[in-house]
């Protein structure tokens, strides 16, 4: 993203080359695709102690609050993750998947 290439220049003491803007878009890309899955096997954890919780007779009900914590720090991630696509990549696959 920008805020990536600003701080690049400003770093490097003028315009980055391409290798090194790429190269600093894809370690963030796999940074947010890791920080997903992690997030995704927490909250896939977290549910399993919830209804074990429940199976074992615990009768307070399931508490969500952890559970929805995890939720929203995959979607934040997920939001990051997608912030790499260009806009007019994703109206050329939304016009692409309209057609089909």
């Amino acid at each position: 993203p920008k805020n990536v290439r600003s701080k690049l220049i400003r770093d490097e003491g003028g315009v980055p080359d391409v290798k090194s803007v790429i190269t600093s878009d894809l370690g963030m890309r796999y940074l947010y695709r890791n920080e997903i899955l992690t997030s995704m096997e927490d909250v896939r954890a977290e549910l399993r102690y919830q209804l074990d919780k429940q199976h074992h007779g615990d009768n307070g009900g399931m508490d969500a609050s952890d559970l929805l914590e995890l939720l929203k720090g995959a979607q934040r991630a997920c939001d990051s993750w997608f912030s790499y696509i260009d806009e007019s990549d994703i109206r050329e696959a939304l016009s692409v998947v309209k057609t089909e």
